[in-house]
């Protein structure tokens, strides 16, 4: 699959869906500034959260690629605590590489230095109770304060990257060369098709998830993200 969205942040425990552009939302005991990406919320298996929105980035250029594996195989690697999702009787780990923009804070405007790097995850997929969710073996980035914040705050398995990504008519070229080790990305990527909505039973389906375990606290919570539910057929 290949996407450009933007995603907005929220407090507590929760879930996105789907792509498209979005800075606010509508609470379910408040209303509040709310951005026309958010009115669309029939994809929804729940109501928006309550609360307010706290931060806002836009994604580009957003590859899914995807590799099944057998559950034994991948049991090892995840919390025996959360059990592991599957599509078609197997498990998928999940390269996903893309750059950000746009990033800040409400309230405040975009830092320069500090709102525009690319970013690179290893997954898989989870539930957490009765929601489907992600689970991260690693995200690379760019950008040295977002990867202090994502650790400090968030408890996420951030590393830091040398990274480079740039379009050549169609095809995003994309690099990345993890510092002090033997870790790297090399690829390019493209779409194949128009924009479709997902198939909630299908890989793009099971991709598309928006809780993100942590163990730090003993309990699975993140920022929620919510965005629209368009998406591009897959590149190579």
């Amino acid at each position: 699959m290949f996407a450009r969205h933007k995603n907005l942040t929220c407090r507590g425990c929760g879930r996105a869906n789907g792509l498209g552009s979005s800075t606010s939302y509508t609470s379910n005991r408040q209303n509040w500034c709310v951005h026309p990406a958010l009115q669309s919320t029939a994809h929804r298996p729940w109501p928006l959260p309550g609360g307010n929105w706290t931060m806002s980035q836009t994604w580009h250029d957003l590859l899914f690629a995807h590799w099944p594996m057998k559950a034994e195989t991948l049991r090892p690697f995840v919390p025996a605590e959360l059990p592991l999702d599957t599509w078609e009787g197997q498990c998928w780990v999940g390269v996903v590489p893309f750059h950000m923009s746009d990033i800040h804070r409400r309230g405040l405007p975009p830092l320069p230095g500090l709102s525009r790097f690319p970013e690179l995850n290893v997954r898989t997929y989870v539930t957490v109770g009765v929601k489907p969710g992600v689970y991260f073996f690693s995200l690379d980035a760019a950008n040295l304060p977002a990867i202090w914040a994502a650790r400090r705050f968030y408890h996420l398995p951030y590393f830091h990257a040398s990274m480079s990504t740039h379009a050549h008519g169609d095809w995003i070229h994309y690099e990345s060369v993890r510092r002090n080790q033997r870790t790297e990305f090399r690829g390019r990527y493209r779409p194949r098709g128009p924009v479709v909505l997902r198939n909630p039973h299908s890989l793009e389906g099971v991709a598309h998830r928006a809780i993100l375990p942590v163990h730090g606290s003993g309990r699975p919570c993140l920022p929620r993200r919510n965005s629209s539910s368009a998406m591009a057929v897959a590149g190579r």
